[in-house]
């Protein structure tokens, strides 16, 4: 029996609509640098990245209707957390992802114990500063005991969503211009320089928080893409002055460096070169080192980046 005519014109209507869906490039941003006073936060220069950081992106093919930004006050634990929730249900298959967050940063507890099945010596997660997270446990008696801290846990379940969502034929990028965002074994310097032209990203101590248990929990799940943070984390995010103008120095990098059809590596190499031309340009305190760190993603091996 023939299809009838009306059924052959659904199927068609269906497969038109089934290939109209191209793959986008879609970017997720936030920046934070004026933290409330009672924070106990020092105010950084992140509102200047978001010019530098949204430019470069559009110069790179992603439409300024896909670019989410998220700044200052609006940039709330609860605002973040439920515009990126949105935003990664509409991540579809092939789309091509970047996420980036300019902010303070800070290791704090880790309740779970999941980072000692990594490394026994290590006790702290690390986690992103949203505006109303307090840089102490219980600062000044407001009873914070670190609800709003964005710890790389729960950033982990959210990027490990998009790279499900996106696929192998998809691209995820994670740019992280903050302090004690690397997950190696922790061997932090106290910083001592007072000098107030030096401005890093972080704090010098982690937020203590007690731990109910002694239990461990294997939380973090494994994700293939290309991950870029602004320094190891064992050194300090200091922000850079170009032309009288303090940017983060990831930020400042990235946006000097990244064309669009390079692959991970170039863009590595790009980077770093940035980084050591900033050296000159835009000194760190004496005896101090700052380099980017890149978790490289094997599925882009030699592969053109968006």
């Amino acid at each position: 029996m023939k299809p009838s005519k009306r059924f052959v014109a659904l199927l068609l209507t269906v497969f038109i609509v089934l290939g109209s869906t191209e793959a986008k490039k879609k970017a997720f941003t936030v920046f934070i640098g004026d933290y409330p006073e009672s924070s106990g936060w020092s105010k950084i220069h992140s509102s200047n990245d978001k010019p530098i950081v949204l430019e470069t992106l559009i110069k790179n093919g992603f439409p300024s209707e896909n670019i989410i930004a998220i700044e200052e006050s609006a940039a709330t634990y609860g605002a973040i957390t439920q515009a990126l929730h949105s935003f990664v249900e509409s991540c579809q298959l092939g789309d091509e992802i970047y996420v980036h967050f300019s902010c303070h940063g800070q290791w704090i507890t880790d309740i779970d114990g999941d980072e000692k099945l990594r490394n026994p010596r290590d006790c702290y997660d690390e986690s992103l500063i949203p505006y109303d997270a307090q840089i102490a446990y219980n600062w000044r008696g407001y009873g914070y005991s670190g609800e709003h801290h964005f710890v790389d846990d729960e950033l982990n379940r959210y990027i490990s969503d998009i790279e499900r969502r996106i696929g192998r034929k998809g691209c995820l990028m994670v740019v992280i211009d903050a302090c004690h965002s690397g997950d190696s074994q922790r061997l932090y310097l106290k910083d001592d320089e007072a000098d107030e032209d030096y401005l890093y990203r972080g704090s010098k101590d982690a937020f203590e928080r007690p731990i109910k248990d002694n239990s461990t929990q294997a939380h973090s799940e494994s994700i293939d893409c290309l991950i870029i943070t602004a320094c190891h984390d064992f050194e300090s995010n200091y922000e850079c002055t170009v032309d009288g103008v303090m940017y983060g120095r990831l930020s400042y990098a990235i946006s000097k460096a990244w064309e669009s059809g390079m692959n991970q590596e170039s863009l590595r190499d790009a980077v770093e070169q940035e980084y050591g031309s900033l050296m000159e340009l835009s000194p760190l305190p004496k005896n101090r080192t700052q380099w980017p760190t890149f978790v490289l993603s094997k599925k882009y091996a030699g592969r053109k980046l968006f």
